[in-house]
């Protein structure tokens, strides 16, 4: 969803639930990776909302660490 401020607005819902109601999926990966055609000229924030049982982290040297 495009807003007309420039802001975007987008959801996904990456669970992956069989018609019994039971997620297959045990473990495994997610990234993001995010790719612009030119350059830009402002910074952008980037929000990830995740439910899950583990603290995820990111320092100052944009390293990522996850803590079961």
């Amino acid at each position: 969803m495009l807003y007309f401020t420039g802001n975007v607005l987008t959801g996904f819902d990456l669970t992956n639930i069989n018609k019994d109601g039971l997620s297959l999926i045990k473990q495994g990966e997610i990234s993001i990776t995010i790719n612009f055609k030119e350059q830009l000229a402002e910074p952008v924030n980037v929000i990830v909302f995740t439910v899950d049982q583990t603290l995820l982290t990111i320092d100052a040297q944009n390293n990522v660490s996850i803590t079961p």
